[in-house]
């Protein structure tokens, strides 16, 4: 399998057959004598692979919602103070009632609500 070198007096780039590894060997663009040997970079340095790309994606969707849900969270917390805190709200009537423990505790009703009451049908007509 080629091995990727780089020449030291000018930096082209090639890839060399196995064979040339550790042999001297002629840069073509400078002519310059140099040892071939590999590099740690690769000839597709730059490119990005789909699964590089998979997780960059995943990376900033759950980073937004991740953001989305701390600032959710801050704002009930200053919604919940600004409202506790409402001086006209201090004085409004409790939103359920009290009852001992087991019970159902409801919301509280100003007046009963009204009585459903059956239809009356003509007796001599069944």
């Amino acid at each position: 399998m080629p091995f990727h070198a780089a020449c030291p007096s000018c930096g082209a780039e090639f890839n060399a057959p196995d064979h040339l590894e550790g042999e001297s060997v002629t840069c073509g663009q400078c002519r310059a004598i140099f040892t071939a040997l590999p590099t740690t970079r690769g000839p597709d340095r730059g490119t990005r692979t789909e699964s590089d790309r998979h997780t960059r994606v995943v990376l900033i969707v759950s980073g937004a919602l991740l953001f989305g849900l701390v600032l959710l969270v801050v704002g009930m917390v200053v919604f919940n103070f600004l409202v506790r805190d409402d001086p006209a709200r201090r004085n409004d009537p409790p939103l359920f009632q009290e009852g001992p423990p087991g019970l159902f505790k409801g919301p509280v009703m100003k007046e009963p609500p009204p009585v459903f009451k059956r239809p009356e049908f003509p007796k001599d007509k069944m």
